[in-house]
């Protein structure tokens, strides 16, 4: 849970006026986290709730029983470009509650970012307050699969033929973005690899790499392919990479396909 954040104030000129008026900068610099508590501002929290990459989702809390937050923006957080225009709709008019709504294009999903939401305060102060969300987790996932030295390829004239055994190796870099994260085989056709460092899963990290090596037996519940599946999530979504070789070719086995998908 994010805990720190710095407050600048910085002065933008009224293009209607020569005046100037203040606005004061809430920013969250504590990382990629769910959940943001800010010490001052019209705003106590922000909770990221999205479900899916594409659908940003966060929630507002006032630290009053007010909530002046009407207009918010995404931009990506390094180099501070325009992402999408968020939609800033009551959810709890009684405690002060809004939620900030924003469709993301499919070239920033696995990028970082942060909501700018532009609030009054109390006594009529301008805040833009930000909220840092992170990409999509980033899968990068190396996995061979040879047929194993004693095997042999066992061919049927009424049924696919297929190699009797197998031997995987699998290496998967994960960057969660956060702690607030986990991943966990989704599919694998009753065939367990246990690609988590022998797991079936993982949990609460930032960035890791796993390995996996595991001998198959074939023969027991006959496989045509091997076909295994991968889904990170974090605060702000999904992530699934599919991998599919084939054991059919008596010349070896191959990757037929693999797909990276942010949900």
């Amino acid at each position: 849970m994010k805990k720190t954040n710095v407050t600048v104030a910085l002065f933008a000129a009224l293009s209607a006026t020569s005046s100037f008026a203040s606005i004061t900068n809430i920013y969250d610099i504590d990382g990629y986290e769910r959940v943001t508590r800010y010490a001052n501002g019209p705003i106590a929290s922000s909770v990221i709730t999205s479900e899916l990459a594409h659908n940003l989702n966060v929630y507002l809390h006032s630290s009053t029983r007010t909530n002046g937050c009407n207009y918010a923006n995404v931009y990506t957080e390094i180099e501070g470009t325009f992402v999408a225009h968020a939609h800033v709709t009551d959810v709890d008019s009684r405690y002060g509650i809004k939620q900030a709504t924003a469709l993301i294009p499919d070239e920033y999903v696995a990028v970082n970012k942060r909501l700018v939401a532009s609030c009054d305060g109390e006594n009529g102060e301008q805040y833009n307050v930000h909220a840092k969300v992170p990409a999509a987790p980033i899968i990068d996932w190396n996995m061979t699969v040879e047929p194993e030295v004693d095997s042999e390829f066992v061919r049927q004239t009424n049924s696919y033929s297929y190699h009797s055994a197998y031997k995987v190796q699998s290496t998967l870099r994960v960057e969660n973005q956060s702690t607030d994260s986990y991943c966990q085989t989704v599919t694998d056709r009753g065939v367990y690899l246990g690609l988590f460092n022998g797991q079936g899963g993982a949990s609460k990290f930032n960035s890791n790499v796993f390995f996996a090596t595991k001998s198959v037996d074939n023969t027991q519940n006959t496989q045509p392919v091997v076909y295994q599946t991968v889904e990170c999530q974090n605060a702000a979504g999904r992530t699934k990479a599919v991998k599919v070789f084939s054991l059919t070719d008596s010349a070896g086995i191959e990757l037929i396909e693999e797909h990276i998908i942010y949900k």
